[in-house]
């Protein structure tokens, strides 16, 4: 294979997140288990779906689905319903959504994932649930494995994620990063908040730099981002 070496003043890394597979017995190999991408190009609405994992991604699609026509069960390995959210507001979601006729079950442990025919089968440590299709929304990484960043001098954080400052400077001048692949938001709207005010920032920084000699870089922590697009 031939290696070709590209050199540019500014690097940009956005290469989003994945779905953050748990090591259940089965998740991977069973039919009919599908991940947030996958869930949404099925042929044939589900009689019943399982939505294993109980956050965002999880309850947006349980009520998705649920409004489609199908009967939608969450099973949630917490004891408390939207934990990072005000007590007042998870139980209103909680009791909106329930009223709806999603079930909502918490404190659930999977302990296997299997099929009989074409249904799949989950394995709790309480009981075992039958449904016609399972949703897998167990968090999601930063999709930055590809890259081989153990090569570079790229800093990553604790939990994988590449290590920017709040103009989302990388700590190698020159290479920014963008998008979910640095933050703990996986929320599409944080993102595309990310690509505009990014957007602004390198025009911002071509326009001042022309005229000025220097660069300007606007903050991009995700409060300021907040203030600036509101």
């Amino acid at each position: 294979m031939t290696k070709q070496e590209m050199t540019a003043e500014t690097i940009v890394i956005n290469t989003g997140a994945v779905s953050n597979v748990l090591p259940i017995p089965g998740l991977a190999t069973s039919k009919n288990v599908f991940d947030s991408t996958g869930i949404q190009n099925l042929d044939k609405l589900p009689e019943k779906l399982g939505v294993l994992g109980g956050g965002n991604i999880g309850l947006e699609f349980a009520g998705l689905y649920n409004k489609l026509g199908s009967k939608v069960t969450v099973l949630d390995a917490l004891d408390t319903f939207l934990p990072r959210a005000e007590p007042s507001i998870a139980a209103l979601a909680k009791q909106y959504m329930e009223e709806d006729g999603i079930e909502l079950l918490q404190n659930i442990h999977t302990t296997e994932i299997k099929n009989d025919g074409d249904q799949v089968l989950v394995v709790t440590e309480k009981e075992t649930y039958r449904f016609d299709a399972l949703l897998y929304a167990t968090g999601r990484k930063p999709n930055v494995e590809p890259l081989q960043l153990e090569n570079t001098d790229i800093e990553l954080t604790e939990r994988g994620a590449i290590k920017v400052d709040k103009h989302c400077q990388t700590n190698v001048p020159g290479v920014l990063q963008l998008g979910t692949s640095t933050v703990d938001l996986n929320l599409l709207t944080f993102h595309l908040m990310t690509s505009v005010l990014f957007t602004a920032t390198l025009l911002e920084m071509a326009a001042t730099h022309s005229k000025t000699g220097s660069m300007y870089q606007t903050p991009c922590s995700s409060h300021q981002l907040f203030l600036k697009l509101a």
